[in-house]
């Protein structure tokens, strides 16, 4: 907040975020394999040209992720207001499901890849549901967020915008 001009997306600005993510993405992924032909000096060299390429990258696409935020979906919506509201929940739980789910399917005779989209899915929805079953509407909502209206007059008022 204290720099509004790095989350302001003026024009010409995410085609230059852009090209810079995927040329420091590629040079990453370019010199990572590099890096193991050389010894010495010339690894470090590399070692260190690698992190710094690294760090741009990760700068680059960090910065146009806030930016494509901010151009395409700073309107108030009531899908984005119930995930910012739920974000805080779903970061305290996400992570001792991510530790136990994998334990769960580690011996199921599936590819890791549908392994680990398995997991991002099922963490996904359980703390969503768990948010809107076991937390928006109580004293533990009511703590991590606010007080919320009533289940039955936040579904009439829904009703009613419709």
């Amino acid at each position: 907040y204290g720099h509004r001009s790095l989350v302001e997306c003026p024009p010409g600005r995410l085609p230059v975020l852009w090209a810079l993510t995927l040329v420091t993405a590629i040079g990453c992924c370019v010199l990572l394999p590099v890096r193991d032909w050389y010894t010495g000096t010339a690894d470090r060299l590399l070692d260190s040209l690698w992190g710094v390429v690294f760090a741009v990258s990760i700068m680059a696409s960090s910065l146009l992720v806030i930016s494509m935020y901010q151009r395409f979906m700073a309107r108030e919506s009531r899908v984005g207001r119930y995930i910012a509201d739920s974000a805080y929940w779903v970061y305290l739980v996400h992570f001792p499901l991510t530790l136990i789910m994998p334990l769960w399917i580690y011996s199921w005779p599936i590819p890791p890849t549908l392994k680990f989209g398995l997991v991002v899915v099922a963490v996904t929805a359980l703390s969503l549901l768990s948010y809107h079953w076991c937390v928006r509407y109580t004293w533990i909502g009511a703590w991590l967020n606010g007080k919320k209206p009533l289940r039955k007059q936040a579904q009439a008022e829904l009703m009613l915008s419709r």
